[in-house]
């Protein structure tokens, strides 16, 4: 089990200070799992993360039961889970891809000369796709979160559905890491989740 917790500094910093970041202390929590025992420390594991400022290994903490022996992994809010690719490349990506008006090569070739990391046409895909699978749960937690009145988009099209998802949470005073903080938080699901 993951979960994800808001860190105020970069990546870079993030991994310079190592074990002496001041991680979350879980040891007065109860296991989410059994809901019997409080969770002990277990250590750490390294997670390679690619950011646009950023690339290298990061270490993430540990938090075990000794009665029913699960772990929980406590991610930075810039990680994604099981995703190599932060979560703001991967919002600026869709975001910009959904904006896109030109072919998908000259996007691509754009968006790597801009950012300076390598996207491929499979792995935009593969981000286009569980983001359109996941347009209603999105659209939801966005008027839950924004407590909106009304809703996202009055589209049938997803496509334009989550254009406008993405546009609102650029253009809101909430950046997309708190979106996928709250979104993780209260489902345990990302924009990539199905």
């Amino acid at each position: 089990m993951q979960k994800i917790f808001k860190v105020n500094v970069s990546p870079k910093n993030y991994q310079s200070m190592g074990k002496t970041f001041p991680f979350p202390d879980l040891s007065k929590t109860i296991c989410p799992h059994c809901k019997k025992k409080h969770l002990r420390r277990h250590g750490f594991y390294k997670r390679y993360l690619i950011d646009k400022s950023f690339e290298g290994l990061i270490l993430v903490p540990r938090y075990i039961c000794h009665e029913c022996n699960k772990t929980l992994s406590m991610l930075p809010w810039f990680c994604h889970p099981k995703r190599t690719y932060s979560m703001d490349f991967i919002h600026r990506s869709l975001l910009d891809f959904f904006n896109w008006n030109g072919k998908i090569i000259s996007f691509i070739k754009n968006f790597t000369f801009t950012y300076g990391i390598p996207l491929s046409r499979q792995l935009l895909y593969q981000y286009r796709k569980r983001l359109l699978k996941n347009c209603n749960r999105i659209l939801m937690e966005l008027i839950r979160q924004l407590q909106l009145k009304n809703p996202v988009s009055t589209s049938l099209d997803n496509v334009k559905r989550i254009k406008d998802a993405l546009n609102l949470i650029e253009t809101t005073a909430s950046s997309p890491l708190i979106v996928s903080l709250n979104m993780f938080s209260h489902g345990s699901c990302t924009y990539l989740t199905l």
